[in-house]
């Protein structure tokens, strides 16, 4: 007898629903299906062209914005996607420190890192690269000087 669609598997330890099996079926065919191309060469492919195939190359990095412009003196929270590598870009008004704390667990408990604060004399931009595993960050400005922050992530 066929099972509801609505029945639930455990797969890995994870209980899954029949929507998550879906989505997982449909990535690893769309997966499949890129692999399959890359590797028969459909569009004579070059060795690059398979490696960024099988790597998301370029596109497997993303930006994230946190401070647009803004005062960051009360804090501002932004999200740490998954990245195997990723950058901190900040662009300050001012001289301003900036406390940087990430969280392991969505924002349950934060952790100075050992770099904080990030201290900013005059006016500038800086970039700092973070070997941190956390899914969110919470910047602190010492000041109501103006920052630009984003995060570019690579996957």
């Amino acid at each position: 007898m066929p099972k509801d669609i609505n029945d639930t598997a455990e797969w890995g330890g994870s209980v899954l629903t029949g929507d998550d099996i879906t989505q997982y079926i449909q990535n690893i065919d769309l997966a499949t299906s890129a692999l399959r191309d890359a590797l028969r060469g459909v569009n004579n492919n070059t060795l690059t062209d398979i490696v960024n195939a099988l790597t998301g190359g370029a596109s497997a990095g993303e930006t994230v914005t946190i401070a647009s412009a803004i005062d960051i003196s009360g804090g501002v929270v932004g999200n740490v996607g998954n990245y195997n590598r990723w950058s901190l870009y900040i662009n300050a008004s001012a001289a301003i420190d900036i406390t940087v704390e990430l969280s392991p667990d969505a924002g349950a408990t934060y952790y100075d890192i050992s770099e904080s604060p990030l201290v900013f004399s005059a006016a500038g931009d800086e970039v700092y690269e973070m070997g941190y595993t956390a899914n969110r960050i919470r910047l602190t400005g010492s000041n109501v000087n103006v920052c630009t922050v984003q995060i570019r992530g690579t996957f």
